[in-house]
């Protein structure tokens, strides 16, 4: 009789070892993971083993379907799992990884239950059904109404820049209304939303209308420490582009560039070449800056004038390419008009 009390004790305290957990912990991130803001602090749950938890083919039973919404993930890491799940959820209410402010919502956010069988761990996050759904109409309310000034704005201007400009604002906000949109079908019990009443495609056609009919003078002004003649090759990345390259005296607008090279000398003995390629889009008389468009080329070799025509090349590169988003990059600036 003992014996066999024995093997039932011993029996159980292996059933309890089974479905051991660790401690609770706080997981706070480094730096930024999947939408994941630095620092962000994670409460996770202890981890559990043994049976496979309901809540991987339904709702927790500590949090109803009608009040939270549930993102599981999975990982061969428990802090890694809990992250994933963490930042699946945050991605429903922040679909793209701009700093919108759900800071509030964000902190409702929770790690509920972690569970481990022999080879993953598995995490369930909820966030709350109802203050979701007023978020992402709030956000859906806040496009339409941002992007009506744009179509408003759109009748007041005969620049077709300005026009380019607006229009590809309107496409923008739109695209992020319809990742909001995509969130809210999934979150809102009635699984439907709120369709956008425009149609993008129309105005993505006009963009593509009015690019066809610009003229552009394409002008890469030699500099003291470039004066490589790049004008030619800038011309060709605008008819890459399915643009007008123009002369001067039928252009609408001018599009200005300069490469200033700098060059250093490594510890290893190599030459660094630094360009600074500009670009700037003014109007025909050039009064008007539409913007300007930068970037910072790098070349090394082990003289100063390998590394110079290696940074070259990648000016050369650059400028060819399709020059049809730098353009339109430019037009959604600010526009500024300039002293005369």
């Amino acid at each position: 009789m003992h014996r066999q009390n024995r093997i039932t004790l011993l029996c159980l305290l292996l059933t309890l070892s089974a479905c051991t957990s660790t401690d609770r912990t706080t997981l706070t991130t480094s730096g930024p993971t999947h939408f994941i803001s630095q620092g962000t602090r994670i409460n996770l749950p202890t981890i559990e083993t043994g049976k496979r938890p309901e809540w991987l083919i339904r709702d927790h039973h500590d949090y109803p379907r009608n009040d939270f919404y549930s993102v599981t993930a999975q990982d061969n890491n428990a802090e890694a799992a809990a992250k994933k799940a963490y930042a699946d959820a945050i991605k429903l209410l922040q679909p793209t990884n701009n700093a919108n402010q759900i800071d509030a919502l964000q902190a409702q956010i929770k790690i509920v239950s972690l569970w481990s069988d022999d080879k993953n761990y598995h995490a369930l996050a909820v966030l709350p059904r109802q203050q979701s759904v007023a978020f992402l109409y709030s956000q859906l309310n806040n496009l339409d109404a941002t992007t009506q000034a744009t179509v408003t704005a759109l009748n007041t201007t005969e620049d077709p820049l300005q026009k380019i400009g607006l229009l590809q604002t309107a496409i923008e906000r739109q695209q992020l209304r319809a990742a909001y949109q995509k969130s809210l079908k999934k979150i809102d019990p009635a699984k439907e939303g709120r369709e956008s009443p425009w149609d993008t495609r129309r105005w993505s056609l006009e963009v593509a209308a009015l690019l066809k009919n610009l003229r552009i003078t394409p002008v890469m002004v030699p500099t003291p420490s470039n004066p490589t003649a790049l004008t030619d090759t800038l011309k060709q990345g605008l008819e890459n582009a399915g643009l007008r390259p123009a002369r001067k005296f039928e252009a609408d607008y001018v599009l200005t560039g300069t490469l200033h090279i700098e060059e250093k000398t490594l510890a290893s003995g190599y030459t660094q070449a630094i360009g600074h390629l500009n670009l700037t889009l003014q109007d025909d008389k050039q009064s008007r800056s539409y913007g300007v468009k930068n970037w910072q080329l790098e070349a090394t070799s082990l003289s100063a004038d390998g590394a110079k025509e290696r940074m070259l090349n990648k000016a050369r590169r650059l400028l060819k390419q399709n020059q049809r988003e730098t353009i339109i990059g430019i037009a959604t600036q600010p526009t500024e008009r300039l002293a005369e």
